[in-house]
């Protein structure tokens, strides 16, 4: 049995006299513990935080002067200072618990106060316990931090550096907060069971009420495979032209979207082509304006093959057209309003994102059957989550490590620092890459980290003990 306490006359034996704790208190080794540990752990925060706001902050603060001037612009570089400081603390929190019992118990250790402590019959685990506890107190703040605060903070920030009116309020029925308007193409697969495409949407962007730019392709499953290779020619008819050829950007986000997948054959079933279109809401569907209905008969398909098919060579192959209609509004009922959810998550740093937020991502991905993005979504998710328990796993961790080190060598803390968040950013980077390979599932992935440290702890502890 190891002792649960330690006797006053054993701390003035080994120099903690000064020490005044009430007799109601915890023990004396908790106290005197903790106290060694918390400042080195405030030192830490401080140095890691410091660093990684005047770093990761540069580029915004710099955003912000160059469009405000003046008082004016101090007072917004200064909130935007301010509102990114969550987000780095709850990314110092991990390496200020790994250094903290590093120098804690260095300190100790210099000064033989773990060899006094273990002549008293002190062991180590009793040494590690007061260090657990804090630590599981530091991941209940980290996740409070990365999960409660940061992201609304996060995403105050980025509109505090966007422009100001590229964010409008539109009244909804169904959704209270403001629509945010995205420069940036919205592309929305949805897939068969089998894995096959079934829709694609496509639109230039998003002006906070409306699509522009908008295509619609629907696929249908083919018998007959058959790649084809004609060039992409502009789409028009007897009034004009209905859709202009997408900029170098919109059309390289569109051709990252192979039309053929897997090993079945597909064609283009229908095509619809406008210059906007509006969501309605209350379960009607969109309305699509000013464009053209192109339908395509089964005559021209897309098969397997090593350069797969895109979509502008599939929806400009003229040979396979068999009707065309043109139109000022039309109706279309069997496209959900995912278009619009992912406009908004649309260049949106994942930081600015609560949990809660991209588990809805997530599920949209999902229900869209687009598996490489939900496996994506989850694997974030998880990270997410693994974070704020780095803390406990390092601090645990670091115990350990100090105190299975020579007492001529506890002052290293620093440098043992540095390797061991180089090793867990390489374990967090490898799994990433075999979460995305699909070589073991997100959850794994995401938390491969933590179980690599988690097992060096126990096995040093098993080791020393």
């Amino acid at each position: 049995m190891w002792p649960m306490s330690i006797t006053r006359e054993t701390a003035k034996s080994v120099g903690w006299s000064n020490l005044s704790v009430p007799s109601s208190s915890w023990p004396v080794l908790d106290q005197y513990l903790l106290q060694e540990l918390i400042q080195p752990l405030l030192y830490g925060l401080l140095a890691f935080s410091s660093l990684a706001v005047s770093i990761g902050t540069s580029g915004e603060v710099s955003a912000v002067l160059s469009k405000l001037s003046g008082l004016a612009g101090a007072r917004a570089a200064a909130m935007v200072l301010i509102l990114r400081i969550p987000h780095f603390l709850a990314l110092a929190l991990p390496m200020a618990s790994l250094l903290a019992p590093l120098l804690a118990f260095g300190r100790l250790g210099a000064s033989s106060e773990i060899v006094a402590l273990q002549s008293s019959g002190v062991k180590t685990i009793r040494m590690v316990v007061p260090a657990a506890l804090l630590f599981l107190g530091v991941t209940l703040v980290n996740l409070l931090l990365s999960e409660g605060v940061a992201p609304f903070a996060n995403a105050r920030s980025t509109l505090l550096v966007e422009t100001p009116s590229d964010v409008r309020f539109v009244h909804r029925k169904a959704r209270s907060t403001p629509l945010v308007a995205s420069r940036h193409p919205i592309v929305y697969p949805e897939f068969h069971k089998d894995g096959g495409l079934a829709r694609l949407f496509f639109a230039r962007r998003f002006d906070s009420s409306r699509m522009l730019d908008v295509t619609l392709v629907e696929m249908q499953p083919s018998p007959e495979p058959e790649t084809t290779t004609s060039d992409p020619a502009q789409l028009s008819f007897a009034s004009g032209t209905v859709h202009s050829p997408p900029d170098q950007s919109a059309r390289s986000s569109v051709e990252k979207t192979e039309l053929s997948k897997g090993n079945k054959a597909q064609r283009v079933s229908r095509a619809v082509l406008a210059k906007a279109a509006r969501w309605q809401g209350d379960g009607r569907g969109w309305i699509f304006l000013e464009g053209a209905e192109y339908c395509y008969d089964g005559d021209r398909v897309s098969g397997p093959s090593n350069s797969a098919p895109t979509l502008p060579k599939l929806l400009h192959e003229q040979r396979s057209l068999q009707e065309l209609h043109t139109f000022q509004q039309k109706a279309v009922f069997d496209l959900a309003h995912t278009p619009i959810d992912l406009a908004q998550a649309a260049g949106r740093n994942f930081d600015d994102m609560s949990l809660a937020q991209v588990t809805s991502l997530q599920k949209m991905f999902e229900s869209s059957r687009n598996v490489k993005e939900s496996r994506k979504m989850k694997l974030k998710m998880h990270q997410r989550l693994a974070l704020p328990f780095a803390c406990f796993v390092f601090g645990v961790l670091g115990s350990l490590v100090s105190l299975r080190l020579p007492s001529d060598q506890k002052r290293v803390g620093f440098a043992l620092t540095l390797a061991i968040v180089f090793g867990y950013y390489a374990m967090s980077v490898t799994g990433s890459v075999l979460a995305q390979l699909v070589v073991v599932p997100p959850l794994v992935g995401a938390w491969l980290p933590n179980l690599f440290g988690a097992a060096s702890a126990v096995s040093l502890f098993l080791e020393r003990e």
